[in-house]
């Protein structure tokens, strides 16, 4: 859609059936928000009417928080500005947390929650609730902030309750290292952590992190494994070296002289991070760093491949850098990219995060009810689904004897797509395999939306459908019934 110079949807853009205020809120509520002003009133007409009825009534409850709490002008405006950049859940989710936000009757809270959307979009609030932001607001965090590792650094202290170090302009850059000695020193902890994994840490009773970082540390990953994401939904595995993805890398940027050699970069490059990103970043590199390539070529023949990576890293080009991404030059066994999902079995409790999946058994929400018992219980298995670097879905698995449950495939909606749902299925076929056993049950009990998606999916595989009698003796929450599991079965 087009906007107009303040930001805001012109008339043109309205839907057919469009909500104004007078359809949403009551007359007090309405006086409310007259008595802001009318440009506020604007704003949040203007932005109710660009979206369908269910989204334009929680946007626009949001907003009327913003105005009956902060009573300011400015914080209505910027709110809906912010929110009219998201669309459908989105739009919704960040009004909800805006309009939490302004319950403090503080415009300062408001606008620091919206420059932090405005410069890492709606995915802050994974991390940061509206609590949080109010107290980096209060505490004058923000202006700390001036990139990802400082961000990280101040939501990492924020989640912690304020038990780590408080983060200031001194210590902010090396702020990961002095985490880490905490952590070692405090808890014992002998692995480093991200930001996400540090909140999850956190979110637990102080009396029981020492035994989640027993998990932690006892914890490990095996059986990796790379696929091909593709339209068609073969789920084929990723047919590249990994030792040579660096290199390759390197001349889908730079290029060759040798067509067939560009030709197995670029195609290699592309099934993992797409053909419009190679290109992007050869464009780059030939408009405005043509003149690096004798030091690109001359580091790559006296084998110095990381060294002619990181001369390309340093253009700063966002586009490089994405095909750069396409594998950690400190780890080869590791590859990220939009184009291809990585399989692993982990049993970290700190893998696993229930705001993204949506699954109660994860961490935050869930410890000692949840993935506390599967990550002690050795029958258990967890398979992480890494997409582009992050942890979109998980399967959870349980076997008995020779039979391996599939007790629920969780997930990110953005994870509930078919030719992705057609990866998990072989590769839970593949593994069950592996574990030397002779069925597979692919468990119905499931509540949350993916779950039930996943079996929608195999509801056209062609699958036998019945009740498997098992025990499930276990401590570690199933949602298959011990009475009797269905759903979907197959021999191995």
């Amino acid at each position: 859609m087009e906007r107009t110079k303040d930001g805001f949807p012109g008339p043109w853009e309205r839907p057919r059936e469009t909500m104004r205020l007078e359809d949403v809120f009551d007359a007090q509520c309405r006086a409310d928000i007259d008595a802001v002003g009318p440009e506020a009133e604007a704003a949040i007409e203007g932005v109710i009417g660009r979206y369908e009825r269910s989204v334009a009534w929680g946007v626009a409850w949001g907003l009327a928080d913003v105005a009956c709490y902060t009573k300011d002008k400015e914080a209505v405006m910027e709110s809906a500005r912010v929110i009219g950049r998201y669309e459908g859940e989105a739009a919704v989710g960040v009004a909800c947390i805006l309009g939490n936000v302004a319950y403090t009757k503080d415009k300062g809270a408001v606008m620091t929650a919206c420059g932090l959307v405005k410069t890492w979009g709606s995915g802050v609030f994974d991390l940061l609730t509206s609590e949080d932001i109010v107290s980096v607001h209060k505490e004058r965090l923000a202006e700390l902030i001036d990139g990802k590792s400082s961000f990280d650094a101040v939501a990492a202290y924020i989640k912690s309750d304020k038990e780590l170090p408080r983060p200031t302009k001194e210590n902010i850059t090396g702020y990961g290292k002095l985490v880490s000695e905490y952590l070692a020193r405090a808890y014992g902890l002998d692995k480093g952590l991200d930001n996400d994994r540090l909140f999850m840490l956190f979110s637990v009773k102080k009396s029981e992190r020492k035994g989640l970082v027993e998990l932690v540390n006892r914890s490990s990953e095996k059986d990796i494994r790379a696929y091909s994401i593709t339209v068609n939904g073969d789920g084929r595995p990723l047919g590249i070296d990994r030792s040579r993805l660096p290199y390759l890398s390197i001349v889908a940027i730079a290029g060759s002289r040798d067509p067939a050699r560009y030709k197995e970069a670029f195609d290699a490059v592309s099934m993992i991070v797409g053909e419009k990103t190679v290109r992007t970043a050869r464009d780059a590199f030939k408009a405005s760093y043509r003149s690096r390539l004798g030091e690109i070529v001359g580091l790559v023949k006296e084998g110095k491949v990381e060294d002619a990576a990181k001369a390309l890293s340093d253009t700063g080009n966002e586009a490089i850098n994405d095909v750069l991404s396409v594998s950690d030059h400190r780890d080869i066994t590791i590859v990220s990219g939009k184009n291809v999902l990585v399989a692993v079995e982990s049993n970290d409790p700190l893998n696993y995060d229930s705001r993204v999946q949506m699954a109660c058994v994860y961490l935050p929400r869930g410890f000692r009810d949840g993935i506390y018992d599967y990550c002690k219980d050795g029958r258990f298995t967890l398979v992480r689904y890494d997409i582009d670097g992050k942890t979109l879905g998980s399967a959870i698995c349980y076997t008995e004897g020779d039979r391996f449950l599939v007790d629920s495939v969780e997930g990110h909606r953005t994870f509930r797509k078919p030719q992705i749902f057609a990866i998990v299925y072989k590769d839970l076929m593949d593994r069950a395999k592996g574990k030397g056993c002779k069925e597979i049950i692919f468990s119905e009990g499931g509540t949350n939306e993916t779950p039930k998606r996943f079996i929608e999916y195999l509801d056209g595989v062609g699958l036998k459908k019945d009740t498997i009698k098992m025990r499930l003796d276990t401590e570690g929450y199933l949602e298959a019934d011990e009475d009797g599991v269905k759903g979907y079965t197959a021999s191995l």
